[in-house]
């Protein structure tokens, strides 16, 4: 981190004195290209905001942990205004993608998933409403103010699959079917399909990288209180012989498990050198977690039939 920490300061302090204007003491990005890749600019961009804020937050706790000395005042003022900037692009509930409202994009999904509770932001509505300006003929694609009208924008879906199981949202796995679908004889997944049927750009990194963090999501969400397992799963895929190992977790930690027919086991290890504090969640289970540095606890959580959750019907 020390090595690298000058380029990813210099990287934020760039996206700061190029991007933020400030007019009678509100502050907000410039307008600039948005997610979708508009042939035009949008002010007070959701996901450009989202980006420096993040940004922000990570040069704050990198330096505090290697003990170099930056602008804190003005970092958390940028940080202040920026949030300020996002909750002015909620209305009714629903967190928009710029200040001029209008179609939704995915940079408001990424907004609402990066950041820690937006004010006035209705999350579900947000997403509902994303949903229905993104709906392409076979799935969601770059927003209808796009000029990259397609098919199907498969790491849009699994973005959507990532916030869904945040929500415990058992509609993550449908949207991750679909983009499976989207993929080539070898599994490669593309980065979108066109209207006419033309794949573009095979083998598509990010999508790859995306679906990779959808399936962590799904089998097990984490956040600073609680471990979710099976979050996005619907109960009729949660079958004997299911299982997942090692998948890293918020505050440094590895979560397995299997399941055995009408239970399912569990193992959590604390990898970090502070005391690990959560509770963990199961269909109706609850079971408070206290591990110490380098301690593993396993167990074992009953299946029951309580449970609401099943699987979106196609």
């Amino acid at each position: 981190m020390k090595r690298v920490f000058p380029v990813i300061k210099e990287t934020i302090d760039f996206l700061i004195s190029g991007y933020i204007e400030e007019n009678n003491g509100v502050m907000q990005v410039k307008p600039c290209e948005s997610l979708d890749e508009s042939p035009y600019n949008r002010t007070s961009d959701t996901w450009t905001s989202c980006v420096i804020i993040k940004g922000i937050e990570s040069i704050i706790n990198a330096a505090d942990i290697l003990g170099e000395k930056i602008e804190l005042e003005t970092y958390k003022k940028i940080h202040k205004g920026l949030t300020s900037a996002i909750e002015r692009n909620c209305k009714d509930g629903i967190l928009f993608s710029h200040k001029d409202f209008g179609s939704l994009n995915t940079g408001s999904i990424l907004a609402l998933i990066m950041l820690d509770g937006i004010k006035n932001a209705d999350y579900m509505k947000t997403f509902n409403r994303y949903v229905n300006d993104t709906q392409e003929q076979i799935g969601l694609g770059w927003g209808h103010s796009s000029r990259m009208r397609c098919l199907i924008f498969p790491w849009a879906e699994l973005i959507a699959a990532v916030f869904l199981s945040k929500q415990e949202n058992p509609d993550a796995y449908y949207h991750i079917d679909r983009a499976i679908k989207a993929t080539n004889s070898f599994g490669g997944i593309a980065e979108y399909i066109w209207i006419h049927g033309l794949i573009s750009r095979q083998w598509y990194v990010s999508a790859h990288g995306t679906f990779l963090w959808a399936i962590a999501e799904m089998l097990a969400y984490s956040d600073f209180e609680k471990i979710v397992l099976f979050s996005g799963l619907p109960d009729d895929l949660i079958k004997d012989g299911v299982s997942f190992k090692n998948i890293s977790i918020q505050g440094n930690a590895l979560v397995s498990c299997r399941v055995k027919k009408d239970e399912i086991s569990v193992s959590i290890i604390n990898q970090g050198d502070k005391e690990l504090k959560k509770y963990l969640y199961f269909r109706g289970n609850k079971v408070q977690i206290n591990l110490q540095p380098d301690e593993e606890k396993n167990f074992t959580l009953r299946i029951k039939n309580t449970s609401t959750q099943s699987r979106r019907k196609k």
